[in-house]
C-alpha cells in the first residue's frame, strides 16, 4: 500500500520541483533587476531606469505566479500526505 502510494504521489512531486525550479528562477531574475536598479550610476540615464523599473514589476509579477503555481501542488501534496 505504501508503494502505490508512493506511485501516486510521483507525479505531485515532479509538479511541485518543477514549480519550485520556476519560482526560483524567477526570483533570481527579480534580485538582479534590483542589484541593478541598487547602483546609482543607473539612476543617470532616466530612459534605463524606466526600462528598469518596468522590467523588475514584470519580473516580480512573473515570481509571483510562479509562487502561485508552486503552492497548488505544494497544498495537494500536503493533503495527499496526512
Amino acid at each position: 500500500a505504501r508503494t502505490r502510494r508512493g506511485a501516486a504521489l510521483k507525479p505531485a512531486k515532479q509538479r511541485l520541483a518543477k514549480a519550485e525550479r520556476a519560482w526560483e528562477k524567477a526570483e533570481h531574475r527579480v534580485a538582479e533587476l534590483q542589484a541593478q536598479l541598487a547602483d546609482p550610476d543607473v539612476y543617470a540615464d532616466a530612459d534605463k531606469v524606466k526600462e528598469l523599473v518596468a522590467r523588475h514589476d514584470a519580473a516580480k509579477t512573473v515570481a509571483s505566479e510562479a509562487m502561485s503555481e508552486w503552492e497548488i501542488p505544494a497544498a495537494a501534496l500536503e493533503d495527499d500526505e496526512r
